[in-house]
C-alpha cells in the first residue's frame, strides 16, 4: 500500500479535503474503548471506534466524535453482581462549556416533557469525543438515569438514549459552532440524528420536510457492524410515536412522514433504527468482504460497499521491531502467565501451549464449542509431556441472559473439571485483552460463519505473532488462513477443533520448541501473521478507505 503519510499530504491540496478541514466528519457511536479505558464500552464495536478515533487523531484528520457518558458500569461475575459509579472528572473528562465558560445544557422534548442533557469532553490521544449525559439537576430521577447503563433491555430507556445520542449530538455540534460536512453513523443507534439535521435544514433554508430530508441524507454515511438480529434495535411504532410527538410538533415536523423510513415493511407496527439508518444514508458500508456479501443478501435494495476493519497498530503492538519475534513473544507470555498466577493462583510453565479465547460472550461466537466432547479436550489438557492450556475471558452485555449462562458455564469448567488446566479471567478489559493477544500462543475464534462481521481481536493477536485457530469468518477469508494459523470446519467445529489441536497445533508447537524456534514452521507462521497485519489491516488503511470510498463521494454530492 502506498505510504499513508505521503498520500495524506498529497490529498490535502484536494478541494474536497480542504472542505473537511473547515467542516469535519462527525462520527457517532454508542460506545468507545478509549486509551485510558473509560468504562463506556461493551465489546468489539467500542474497541473498533476507539481505534478509529485514535487513528484520526494521529493522522490529524478533521473529525469529532459523539457518544454517551454512562454513569455506571455493572459487572456479573463469580463473586456476584455489582455496579461501579463512573466519575467523569476522575477519568479526565472536562465539562463542555460555551465561549463564556458557562456549562452547556440542552434539552429535547421527549414524550410530554423536556429532557435535559450536558456533555463531557474526552480528548486524550483521540480526536475530541463529546459524551452526552442526562444526569443533570434539571431532570427528575428517572430522566437522570437515562444515560446510566449501556445497552439496557428496557425499550423506552433505549429509545431515549438513542434520541440523546442522535438528536442531542447534532444539537450540541450546532451549539458549539461545529458544522460537519459528513455525519458517520455506526449502527442504527444514532439514526435519529436525521430528524435534527432535517429540522435544521428546514429552518436554515426554509425548505419543506421532504426536500430537507433529502439534503440531510446527502451528508450521512451508515456503517453496519453486525447482521445478528440482536444487534438491531426494534421498537413499537406506537412507543416511538409517543416519545417523538412533542419533538415533531415543536419543530414543525410531520410525525407520520418522519416515522415512515424506519417502519418495517413486513410489520407496520415495528420501528427499526437500522431501517431508518438505511433509508436516511447516502453511503452504506459493511466491515469485511464476507460481511458485505452477506449484507447484500439481507438488504438487496441497498448498495453496500466494503471497508474492512483495521486496528491501531501503535495501540496493540507489543513487539519491538529490533527484537526477534520469538523472544519478544516469550516476554509477553511471561507477563501474561504472571498475571494469571496473581489473579487465580494457577501456575503454568513458560513452554505450555496456551490457547486463548477472549471477546464479548454471545451465543453465535460459540465460546463453549471446545467442550462438546469434554473427555477429548480433557485428554489434551492432561497430557503431561505436551500439555495444552485454555485461557478465557470476556463479558456478555448486561441484559443478555443467554450470554451470562454461557459465561457461567465457562467459569464452572475452569473452577471444577478443568481446574488448573483452564482459566477464566474476570473483569475483562482492554488491559487484559492486551496481555492475552500478545502472550497466548494460539488465538481461538469459533463463530458461526457469516455472523462475525469482522472480528478484530484476531488481527491484534496476529500483529503480535499469535497464530489463528478459527472458522473462516469475518476478516479471515481475505487472507490465506493456513499461512497464519489453522482453519476449523464451521459445521463440525467442536470435532474439528479437537482434531486440529491434537494432530496439527500440538505437534507443530512442540517441534518448534524442540528446534528452539530456529527456522521452524511455527516461526514462519508467526512472522507471516505479523506482516499480514502490518501490510493491510492497520487502522491507517481503514481510515484511508473511508476517505476514498465513503467520505469523498459524499462530499462530491
Amino acid at each position: 500500500m502506498e505510504n499513508f503519510y505521503q498520500w495524506r499530504e498529497q490529498s490535502k491540496v484536494n478541494p474536497l479535503y480542504q472542505k473537511l478541514a473547515e467542516h469535519p466528519v462527525a462520527y457517532f457511536c454508542m460506545e468507545y474503548a478509549t486509551p485510558k479505558n473509560l468504562p463506556i464500552y461493551a465489546g468489539g464495536l467500542g474497541v473498533l471506534a476507539g481505534d478509529y478515533v485514535i487513528e484520526a487523531y494521529q493522522q490529524n484528520f478533521p473529525m469529532v466524535a459523539i457518544g454517551i457518558f454512562y454513569n455506571q458500569k455493572c459487572y456479573v461475575g463469580s463473586s456476584g453482581d455489582y455496579c461501579v459509579k463512573n466519575d467523569p472528572v476522575q477519568f479526565g473528562l472536562s465539562p463542555v462549556v460555551d465561549k463564556l465558560g458557562k456549562r452547556i445544557k440542552l434539552s429535547i422534548p421527549i414524550n410530554n416533557k423536556e429532557v435535559y442533557f450536558c456533555a463531557w469532553l474526552y480528548n486524550s490521544g483521540t480526536v475530541p469525543i463529546y459524551l452526552m449525559d442526562s444526569n443533570v439537576e434539571e431532570n427528575d430521577q428517572d430522566d437522570r438515569e437515562i444515560t446510566n447503563l449501556l445497552y439496557l433491555a428496557d425499550p423506552e430507556i433505549r429509545i431515549k438514549q438513542e434520541l440523546i445520542l442522535g438528536i442531542g449530538g447534532a444539537m450540541l455540534l450546532r451549539e458549539l459552532g461545529i458544522r460537519p460536512s459528513i455525519y458517520h453513523m455506526n449502527e442504527g443507534h444514532s439514526a435519529f440524528l436525521v430528524y435534527e439535521l432535517t429540522k435544521q435544514i428546514m429552518q436554515d433554508k426554509n425548505l419543506k420536510y421532504n426536500n430537507a430530508f433529502k439534503q440531510a441524507a446527502k451528508q450521512i454515511a451508515f456503517t453496519n457492524h453486525t447482521l445478528v438480529v440482536g444487534g438491531h434495535d426494534v421498537f413499537s411504532v406506537q412507543t416511538v410515536k409517543e416519545l417523538l410527538k412533542k419533538y415533531a410538533s415543536g419543530g414543525g415536523l410531520p410525525l407520520e412522514e418522519m416515522l415512515h423510513p424506519g417502519v418495517d415493511k413486513k410489520n407496520k407496527k415495528v420501528f427499526s433504527t437500522t431501517f431508518l439508518a438505511l433509508n436516511s444514508a447516502t453511503m452504506l458500508n459493511a466491515v469485511s468482504k464476507l460481511h458485505s456479501d452477506e449484507a447484500k443478501k439481507h438488504w438487496p435494495d441497498y448498495k453496500t460497499l466494503n471497508v474492512t476493519n483495521g486496528i491501531s497498530v501503535s495501540r496493540w503492538d507489543k513487539i519491538s521491531d529490533s527484537e526477534d519475534i520469538v523472544k519478544s513473544h516469550l516476554k509477553s507470555k511471561k507477563i501474561l502467565l504472571d498475571f494469571i498466577k496473581k489473579e487465580t493462583g494457577v501456575k503454568w510453565r513458560p513452554n505450555d501451549l496456551v490457547i486463548a479465547w477472549a471477546r464479548r460472550i454471545v451465543s453465535y461466537k460459540r465460546p463453549t464449542s471446545p467442550f462438546e466432547d469434554l473427555q477429548a479436550i480433557k485428554k489434551l489438557l492432561n497430557n503431561r509431556r505436551e500439555p495444552v492450556r485454555l485461557l478465557y475471558s470476556g463479558q456478555p452485555h448486561y441484559d443478555d441472559n443467554e450470554g451470562h449462562f454461557l459465561a457461567n458455564e465457562l467459569r464452572k469448567l475452569a473452577s471444577d473439571e478443568l481446574r488448573g488446566k483452564m482459566v477464566f479471567l474476570e473483569k475483562y478489559s482492554t488491559q487484559i485483552s492486551g496481555m492475552m493477544i500478545s502472550g497466548a500462543d494460539v488465538w481461538l475464534n469459533t463463530p458461526i460463519v457469516g455472523l462475525e462481521a469482522c472480528g478484530t481481536s484476531g488481527m491484534k493477536a496476529a500483529l503480535n505473532g499469535v497464530l489463528q485457530c478459527s472458522t473462516n469468518d469475518g476478516w479471515l477469508p481475505e487472507v490465506d488462513l493456513e499461512k497464519i494459523g489453522f482453519m476449523l470446519d464451521d459445521k463440525y467445529v467442536s470435532l474439528s477443533l479437537v482434531d486440529t489441536i491434537a494432530n496439527h497445533i500440538v505437534p507443530l508447537y512442540y517441534r518448534h520448541l524442540g528446534d528452539r524456534g530456529v527456522n521452524s514452521i511455527w516461526r514462519s507462521k508467526m512472522e507471516w501473521s505479523r506482516e499480514t497485519i502490518l501490510h493491510y489491516f492497520g487502522s491507517d488503511r481503514m481510515l484511508r478507505d473511508y476517505i476514498e470510498k465513503i467520505y469523498r463521494p459524499l462530499l462530491a454530492h
